[in-house]
């Protein structure tokens, strides 16, 4: 590679899970003296910083879903599909304005950025049409999730669980139908189902952040799809832990993970994260620890729980009317996964594709409790194919199922056991490195 910089535009989701793979190549595209300027919320800016990228928000803020009643999955689905159409009709411009005034080398945006996508169907059709001489930026889509064609992977049975299988029996579909055509209507480009543009949108390449063996069917995946592993760096992880309480935890529990040698600990640490998308779910959070006063009759555990600021708010106030929390449970509103999955014994987890692919990295098992998205796919290849841990209904699991759950992950050694095998896989792939050296070797094309 020339020693010529590049200037590379990274259009990320706002989601920790979706930026931390993203962040860990683009910190690496730094220190090869590349430009790189990352979009995404002002909630992520201290992160970006300081993986040494730029900043930028984009125009318009992707709000928190800040309803913590149950809404139908399919429901769910389709407001999380309708916002991202509404950002993008007030994106679309000024992420063009972006382009026509930095001029990037490359374009690198998560699947589930529908304001590039839409951004380059409209620079295509400008330059064919000649109404504009700016030409569409070389892009490639990075999948923080597993890769998905319709006609490979997920096949119809399974797309079902990406909860938007009954589509047009939902009213708020013709919402998100109707935001979608004027939002066409106004760039003048081809509407499409907002299911099609988020799973099979054509790019002329793919880097998946999982590895083969994980991803479904790879095989039969075309060569635009690169499966380069789990993205993980030190760099964008180390931050200062502000917290007392977390760093007392951090310290009192040993770096066992990967745990090779498949040794029990007398003292379990359990870590509890629904991510930072769809986190507003304090049923599920509420029977996690309620779970914690069942298994504390026969289990030494400290339960570390990352609920994020709204559900943080809406337990401390309850927790001030009376509402009791063992005292081994921690509450934080944000915790450094990696760190914890160092010391874990047990992940439960909304199965977000970062959260598998990280407990996967370091051996942990997991009890999977997906929410919406992909995370329902995620749980299944876990839990189900892989046998890497238990998987619940997030919506009809009792504390009692919880707990019953924990205890057999905890005293079967199997799982670990098939974990840590799976961390061995994992650990061959550096993902990152390969990452970095398929976009340099892209841009030179």
């Amino acid at each position: 590679m020339s020693n010529e910089q590049k200037t590379i535009f990274i259009c990320a989701l706002p989601g920790i899970g979706h930026l931390n793979p993203i962040l860990s190549v683009s910190s690496e595209l730094i220190k090869r003296k590349h430009r790189v300027i990352v979009f995404c919320d002002d909630v992520f800016q201290k992160i970006i910083k300081k993986s040494g990228a730029e900043y930028r928000p984009y125009y318009l803020k992707f709000a928190p879903n800040k309803s913590h009643f149950d809404v139908d999955d399919t429901q769910g689905m389709l407001m999380f599909f309708l916002q991202l159409i509404k950002v993008a009709h007030e994106d679309v411009d000024y992420m063009l304005n972006q382009v026509i005034t930095e001029h990037p080398d490359l374009i690198i945006y998560d699947q589930f950025s529908f304001t590039t996508k839409y951004l380059l169907k409209l620079m295509t059709k400008n330059f064919e049409d000649k109404i504009s001489a700016f030409k569409a930026p070389k892009s490639i889509c990075f999948y923080t999730c597993f890769a998905m064609k319709p006609s490979i992977y997920p096949d119809k049975d399974q797309s079902k669980r990406l909860l938007v299988a009954d589509y047009w029996s939902n009213s708020l579909s013709f919402s998100v139908f109707n935001e979608q055509v004027k939002l066409c209507h106004k760039y003048k480009i081809e509407a499409e189902n907002p299911f099609e543009l988020a799973y099979n949108f054509t790019a002329n390449l793919n880097i998946v952040s999982c590895f083969q063996e994980l991803q479904p069917k790879s095989q039969e995946f075309d060569s635009s799809f690169n499966f380069v592993g789990c993205c993980l760096s030190n760099e964008t992880h180390n931050f200062e832990i502000n917290d007392k309480q977390l760093d007392e935890i951090l310290t009192s529990f040993e770096i066992i993970n990967p745990n090779n040698e498949i040794k029990q600990s007398s003292k379990k640490l359990i870590y509890a994260s629904l991510g930072t998308l769809f986190n507003y779910k304090v049923d599920v959070f509420e029977k996690i620890l309620e779970s914690t006063n069942i298994l504390n009759e026969s289990i030494n555990l400290t339960l570390l729980v990352s609920c994020g600021k709204l559900t943080m708010n809406y337990l401390q106030e309850k927790i001030k009317n009376g509402y009791f929390i063992p005292k081994n449970v921690i509450l934080v509103e944000f915790a450094p996964q990696v760190e914890i999955l160092k010391r874990a014994s047990l992940f439960i987890t909304h199965a977000g594709m970062n959260s598998c692919s990280e407990a996967i990295h370091f051996g942990v098992p997991v009890i999977c409790l997906p929410l919406k998205a992909d995370q329902p796919l995620c749980a299944i290849r876990l839990a189900d194919d892989l046998k890497l841990g238990a998987r619940l209904d997030s919506n009809k699991f009792s504390s009692q199922e919880l707990s019953d759950a924990v205890s057999l992950i905890l005293n079967d050694m199997s799982f670990t056991e098939r974990a840590v095998n799976f961390s061995k896989i994992s650990r061959k792939y550096q993902g990152t490195l390969e990452a970095c050296r398929i976009i340099e070797n892209y841009m030179l094309d």
